[in-house]
């Protein structure tokens, strides 16, 4: 059995390859940043959260920095991974942010840290904090905010390549490229 090493620098990522009898095996000492798609392994470079096309112009129009969602954190976001914006019902992405940080939180202090800022009314965010999107009562009452930066709109709005669900998907840095080579 033939065993080669090699070490690769690729952005955040310090990987150590290890070939072994044709298939290529990677290990890497920052697992948190990745996610499986089919058989390999690709570096995160953000998230796809779907929201409606009223939100995304307070975000994009009204200069609203401030997102919260409910449900656990992605574990695998931390600042300066990218947001990207899914409005649903039109099935497109259209504009893009980097996150500064993230916090959670119960809705009422994010309110009090965040007031205007946020991307919500304080209705629709006491709304959103009683019932879930699908009419459902909340269990839990913590949210996550992600404070971002760069908030940018596209000039043209992106078809995605992947079907979105309803809580959104981790996104790969070569698919992020992709999608902004070909749009």
């Amino acid at each position: 059995m033939k065993m080669a090493r090699d070490f690769k620098r690729n952005s955040n990522i310090f990987c150590t390859r290890i070939r072994l009898e044709g298939h290529v095996c990677i290990r890497l000492k920052n697992e948190d940043r990745v996610i499986k798609i089919g058989d390999r392994l690709e570096e995160i470079l953000g998230f796809v959260f779907p929201i409606r096309l009223s939100h995304a112009k307070s975000i994009f129009e009204e200069g609203k920095e401030v997102f919260v969602k409910f449900g656990g954190r992605l574990n695998k976001l931390q600042a300066g991974a990218k947001v990207i914006f899914h409005v649903s019902g039109e099935k497109l992405l259209i504009g893009e942010a980097t996150i500064k940080s993230i916090e959670r939180t119960t809705p009422d202090e994010a309110w009090k840290k965040y007031g205007t800022r946020l991307f919500l009314t304080r209705a629709e965010l006491l709304e959103y904090a009683r019932k879930s999107p699908l009419g459902e009562e909340r269990r839990k009452k913590d949210l996550t905010v992600y404070v971002l930066t760069k908030v940018k709109k596209y000039k043209k709005p992106i078809f995605p390549k992947r079907r979105m669900t309803i809580a959104g998907y981790y996104i790969a840095r070569d698919e992020y490229l992709s999608l902004r080579a070909h749009p």
